[in-house]
């Protein structure tokens, strides 16, 4: 029942169209927010809120380097 549930969980992250871009522009390799706002031509602040979605679903990882953070695909949900 929980891996239901974290799957479900997982499959509604992912189901917004900027959140597969995102996922898209990640496979590439890591972006910042900016990076990744100038690549899909979407608003920093919305490019933000869906990264904070996709990082709580487990889905994305990050990591502060100096005054940015970084972001990935988290390598044991993308193989």
């Amino acid at each position: 029942k929980q891996q239901a549930e974290k799957c479900a969980e997982m499959l509604q992250a992912i189901a917004e169209p900027n959140r597969i871009r995102i996922i898209e522009c990640l496979r590439t390799g890591s972006m910042n927010v900016t990076q990744l706002a100038r690549a899909l031509e979407v608003e920093i602040v919305n490019v933000s809120h869906h990264l904070g979605v996709l990082r709580n679903a487990g889905l994305v990882e990050d990591i502060k380097d100096g005054r940015f953070v970084v972001y990935s695909l988290h390598p044991k949900v993308f193989r």
